[in-house]
């Protein structure tokens, strides 16, 4: 379940709270905004946490030679903010789709002749395809494969309409087969039956090749950007697309760059634009954005193989969870206890879940021993420029899951932000742990970006391990008097400081002594 919060009942739920007294009046004042506004609207708050300050210093440490993996509900690479890097390379380098929602089985089509001459039809008679005569790209064997993307897939989810004809009935067709240049896919992507007019695409993975949906509606634009990996040995095509909008979302708050607009004056970043991004997709949207059996550890599968097949640092971000019923002991946060001590060249950060504010409500996996689990923060410029509310101090969101039965979260960091989405909604503002989990993922790349250029050595040697990040993060934390460990960690999230004592930490001979254990009773 993602952990986000609907903004206009945050903004609601605030103001009551306040009005009933639940917030001390002189921590939280609701009223109008000053006359002079900060010169720097905090669209993703940098100050908070010293973010601005650091990358002012080390301005090259912005992420780059990092990958961080979005778990969640897809990435829309075609959005403003999540196309490129800093340094002008593609942006997400990635995109698998674990969920099944985009599975498309492939299948030796039919050859019907029709007083328009000869089309494909696939096996059930749900699609007829021609055309594929005048495919500039031609077949190396005469050989194809067809398969069919049905609408209907879509339904229950945030865009239930991929052609905006009023429906979700539309049944698009897809052709496959092989060139001398590899495995192509065409998609009848407006449904009219002709392949004459649309384009070959490759596998992302290789070629970061995107298509989009034609829409028949008033509103031309397409909804969102797809892409797909196809796999010839499986007969099978996986379509990834962000029909929940939340992977987005939080995909721009860990590494955008340039969000919302290509002019540099116009636009903001999120923490780490320097970092490559991999979307591994585990929720389906037809069943309410809910990750599908075997969908999480698969994607945590793939991160951690790409963690070791190739030498850039890989941070893992999931603002997914569900509500535990032992914390800590249920078999997927074992799992990733063993995972992550076994790959020292991944880092994991789960959102704490957002069922609080009452005690032992860390959901699952985030009660992982060996996680980053964040819980999220009001703070004070979020809160102004988003809220039309003057804090005097940060505050820990009310919803934030508590530790309890485990010390838990670790860390709190700014859950409101604005940040990219996909084009069927304009929703930019979103809170929860789901906002503040990728904040420290970004902020792990920046620290591992600055590590690199300062310690190459030590970042290859792996003198730098989860546990080793984990702890200084802990230890940096800048404290908040007024809330206990179970309400917000170590405190809020500090970069600077977090770096200084990673330096110590290698100076002193720390870094390779630590050890990571846990007694129980």
């Amino acid at each position: 379940m993602k952990q986000s919060r609907n903004p206009a009942l945050i903004s609601a739920t605030l103001l009551t709270a306040f009005l009933l007294g639940l917030f001390p009046s002189e921590l939280l004042l609701c009223q109008s905004l000053p006359k002079r506004i900060t010169d720097s609207w905090s669209f993703i708050s940098k100050t908070t946490c010293g973010v601005d300050r650091f990358l002012s210093r080390y301005p090259t440490a912005d992420g780059r030679g990092t990958i961080i993996v979005i778990l969640d509900t897809g990435v829309d690479m075609g959005v403003a903010g999540l196309k490129k890097t800093s340094e002008g390379g593609q942006k997400v380098i990635d995109v698998q789709n674990f969920s099944g929602n985009g599975d498309v089985a492939l299948n030796q089509p039919i050859l019907v002749k029709t007083d328009s001459g000869l089309v494909f039809q696939d096996s059930a008679k749900q699609v007829r395809l021609s055309g594929f005569e005048k495919l500039q790209l031609k077949a190396k064997s005469d050989s194809y494969l067809i398969g069919v993307f049905d609408e209907k897939r879509m339904q229950n989810s945030d865009v239930p309409d991929l052609d905006g004809d009023g429906k979700s009935s539309t049944r698009f067709g897809i052709l496959v087969y092989q060139t001398d240049s590899g495995y192509m896919a065409i998609v009848d992507t407006d449904a009219d039956g002709s392949l004459s007019d649309e384009q070959a695409i490759r596998s992302y993975k290789k070629h970061f090749d995107t298509f989009t949906f034609v829409r028949h509606g008033k509103d031309k634009r397409p909804a969102m950007t797809t892409a797909l990996n196809i796999f010839p040995e499986k007969n099978l095509v996986v379509l990834h697309f962000d029909e929940g909008s939340h992977g987005t979302h939080v995909a721009g708050i860990a590494s955008g760059y340039n969000i919302y607009s290509e002019n540099s004056e116009q636009t903001f970043n999120g923490i780490a634009p320097g970092a490559e991004i991999v979307s591994c997709k585990i929720s389906d949207g037809s069943i309410g954005d809910l990750s599908t059996t075997g969908s999480i550890k698969a994607g945590f599968d793939y991160a951690a193989e790409l963690s070791s097949r190739q030498p850039k640092s890989v941070v893992v971000n999931m603002s997914f969870g569900i509500p535990s019923i032992m914390e800590g002991m249920a078999d997927l946060e074992r799992y990733l206890d063993t995972l992550i001590e076994s790959h020292p060249n991944l880092y994991v950060c789960i959102s704490n879940g957002n069922e609080g504010p009452g005690l032992s409500t860390t959901g699952l996996p985030a009660a992982s021993k060996r996680v980053i689990s964040v819980g999220a923060l009001l703070n004070k410029d979020i809160a102004r420029e988003s809220f039309n509310s003057l804090q005097q101090h940060n505050l820990v969101w009310n919803f934030s899951s508590r530790g309890g039965e485990v010390q838990k979260p670790d860390i709190v960091a700014p859950g409101s932000a604005h940040s990219t989405v996909p084009n069927y909604t304009y929703k930019t503002l979103s809170s929860g742990t789901s906002m503040a989990s990728p904040y420290v993922a970004g902020s792990i790349a920046v620290l591992l970006s600055a590590l690199l250029q300062h310690d190459s050595v030590g970042v290859a040697s792996h003198f730098y391990p989860q546990r080793l990040i984990r702890t200084a993060l802990r230890v940096s934390a800048t404290p908040m008097p007024a809330y206990t460990e179970l309400d917000c960690g170590t405190g809020i999230l500090n970069i600077e400081k977090a770096y200084q004592t990673l330096g110590s930490y290698r100076k002193s001979g720390f870094a390779s002594k630590l050890i990571d254990y846990t007694i129980q009773t």
